[in-house]
């Protein structure tokens, strides 16, 4: 299965309605920009509370932090958990160059 997705596909994805989770850590925000109208929730908080913050598991989720590593990590717990519509912005926030 394919985890991630390209920025033309994030874009397309959002035009339908999917849902941006920024797993980065508040000090990081304090000095980054993030993606307006995501939902920040932390690795690995997201990942130990997801039943929590997601109680549905058809959610449709688009994981990015800087570069793609924490928000791969996470995409693949909530797959491994029963989440099958999460992805990760190949790239991350670099790849979409705001």
């Amino acid at each position: 299965m394919k985890d991630y997705v390209t920025v033309k596909e994030f874009y397309e994805k959002l035009d339908q309605g999917w849902k941006v989770l920024d797993v980065r850590s508040p000090q990081e925000l304090k000095y980054l920009n993030t993606f307006p109208n995501s939902i920040n929730i932390p690795y690995p908080e997201c990942v130990d509370r997801m039943a929590h913050y997601f109680p549905n598991k058809n959610e449709k989720l688009i994981t990015l932090c800087n570069a793609g590593n924490r928000s791969g990590m996470t995409a693949r717990a909530f797959r491994k958990h029963g989440y099958l519509n999460v992805y990760v912005l190949n790239g991350g926030m670099e790849a979409l160059d705001l």
